[in-house]
């Protein structure tokens, strides 16, 4: 997982940091053999900073790193091989499994037990979350958001405005969880920056790099982001995102079985209980009328043609 982690974080390394990646690409086989003192005095730096990129890599240890770096060498985890247009459906099915397989386990080595422990008490402590994300994390907020509400949490998915009004009266006793794979999201910063300013908690799930989202958060939770946007599997990038959702919503759930259990029935009953008014609204008005239909076959306006926007537009992944 060595090259996959330095591809992820290289763009924000410092000179020091890249010298050292740099380095160490070009001396793979003799480096697993340096302390961090003989490390720092060949490339003139000092300790700290070796040390400092370990952990920057996501690592616990300068020795961790290395001995991932040595694994790494022999492994095929790094080889992925890019989806090509003549590829066989099975063929193509079974790179993107070989590819999400390498991503939730780099997901799962950089980010620490101690951080989503952490997360899921400020979850559980929260009077009120909204769950932001943009565009294709987006549907990713979406998802916590009816899990939160499934489990009897006051949880919301907002645009971007809504949310910023909606937390302007909420401060310490609210929640931001805040979703994107680069952490550079203009809106999404807009709205983590202004969670921190209203002081609300911030649970960010995002790029393992130095990013910008990163100094609004109290718990960053890392997933793998590239760059470099290869034709078909910089697509996957999502599926670490709903991993980590998964992760904070299961250990949520352990830390009180029963009365989550209850949450659950509980919504479930109120969903089958709509699902009778909806019934009885079609064998009254009709289905026309009861799907917000006029009389007579003429369309009503719907929410995007409300606000001004052309019927049937919507945004596209950037």
């Amino acid at each position: 997982m060595f090259y996959t982690k330095l591809k992820a974080i290289y763009s924000g390394l410092t000179y020091s940091e890249i010298k050292i990646a740099d380095y160490i690409l070009a001396n793979q086989e003799s480096v697993t053999g340096l302390t961090s003192q003989q490390l720092a005095d060949l490339l003139g730096l000092g300790q700290s900073t070796i040390i400092r990129f370990s952990q920057k890599m996501g690592y616990k240890s300068y020795r961790n790193m290395l001995l991932d770096l040595e694994r790494s060498q022999d492994e095929t985890e790094e080889k992925v091989e890019e989806i090509q247009m003549m590829d066989s459906i099975a063929t193509t099915n079974e790179k993107i499994k070989l590819r999400i397989q390498h991503l939730l386990d780099v997901t799962t080595e950089v980010n620490a037990p101690g951080d989503f422990e952490q997360a899921v008490e400020m979850i559980r402590k929260a009077k009120i979350i909204f769950c932001f994300g943009f565009l294709s994390t987006g549907s990713v907020a979406d998802h916590m958001n009816g899990l939160l509400q499934l489990f009897g949490f006051n949880s919301f998915c907002l645009d971007g405005f809504s949310t910023m009004s909606a937390m302007r009266n909420h401060g310490e006793d609210g929640l931001l969880l805040a979703f994107s794979k680069s952490g550079e999201t203009a809106m999404t910063n807009r709205v983590a920056r202004y969670a921190k300013e209203r002081g609300l908690k911030v649970v960010g799930i995002t790029n393992m790099a130095p990013n910008t989202m990163a100094s609004y958060l109290d718990v960053w939770l890392k997933a793998v982001h590239s760059t470099i946007r290869t034709r078909f599997l910089h697509y996957t990038e999502t599926l670490p995102l709903f991993f980590i959702v998964d992760c904070l919503i299961l250990n949520l759930y352990k830390q009180d079985f029963s009365y989550y259990s209850d949450c659950v029935a509980e919504h479930v009953a109120i969903t089958k209980s709509m699902r009778g008014v909806r019934y009885i609204e079609e064998e009254t008005n009709g289905p026309a009328e009861a799907e917000g239909e006029a009389p007579g076959g003429k369309e009503t306006n719907g929410p995007a043609e409300a606000e001004g926007e052309a019927p049937g537009r919507k945004e596209t992944d950037g």
